[in-house]
């Protein structure tokens, strides 16, 4: 996937990182937003990297969780796992 080869990740220890890291995140939520679960996969998957380095991502997961109606279980699943890093 994308996130696995891609060799960006969370720097929060790297101040002249923060604008960058900041840019990536704003983007998980809009591409949750597109109905396309291929892309929602990827952003989970993405967000389950980044987790590590910020778990105040949890949140995005939960508020896609609770305004996305019509997901499949396994998504459904994925996105929980993602939501705590638990991502392969």
């Amino acid at each position: 996937m994308w996130w696995d080869i891609l060799p960006i990740m969370g720097t929060i220890g790297e101040p002249e990182r923060h604008e960058f890291d900041a840019e990536v995140m704003s983007l998980f939520p809009r591409l949750l937003d597109i109905a396309h679960d291929a892309c929602r996969e990827s952003a989970l998957h993405g967000l389950g990297h980044w987790h590590l380095y910020y778990p105040n991502l949890e949140s995005v997961v939960d508020e896609f969780l609770a305004r996305a109606t019509g997901l499949r279980s396994e998504l459904v699943h994925y996105a929980k796992c993602a939501r705590n890093g638990m991502v392969l």
